[in-house]
C-alpha cells in the first residue's frame, strides 16, 4: 500500500483528477504522465518520480512518503520550490523532512 501524505500538495493542472489518480495508483492499476514528489530514504529531502514507475513492484514496496501530486515535471519542480520557499519563511532553513513532518 502505497504512503500518503495527509495534507497531500496537488498541482493546478491535476486539480479535481487528484482523487481517482491516487484511487488508482493504490489499486495498483498503471497510471502514465503524472509526477509524484516524495520523501526521500537517504539524504536527500524530495524526490520527483513518474506514476510509470510504479508498475516496478521494487519502486511501489519501497516508496517513501507521497507528498505531492503533479501533472508534469516542471509543475513538480515548481510545487517543491514553492515548498523550500515556504520552509525557508517559516522556519529560516530549508530542513523539509522536519518541516514536512507533521504533514506525513
Amino acid at each position: 500500500m502505497l504512503k500518503w501524505a495527509k495534507d497531500l500538495i496537488i498541482g493546478e493542472s491535476v486539480g479535481t483528477k487528484a482523487a481517482g489518480i491516487r484511487k488508482k495508483l493504490d489499486a495498483g492499476e498503471t497510471v502514465t504522465m503524472y509526477f509524484l514528489i516524495t520523501m526521500t530514504r537517504g539524504a536527500d529531502q524530495l524526490e520527483i518520480i513518474n506514476t510509470a514507475y510504479l508498475a516496478q513492484s521494487y519502486v511501489r514496496e519501497n516508496l517513501p512518503c507521497i507528498i505531492g501530486i503533479a501533472g508534469s515535471k516542471p509543475e513538480a519542480g515548481t510545487m517543491v520550490e514553492e515548498l523550500v520557499n515556504e520552509c525557508l519563511m517559516k522556519t529560516g532553513g530549508a530542513d523539509l523532512k522536519s518541516y514536512l513532518a507533521d504533514r506525513i
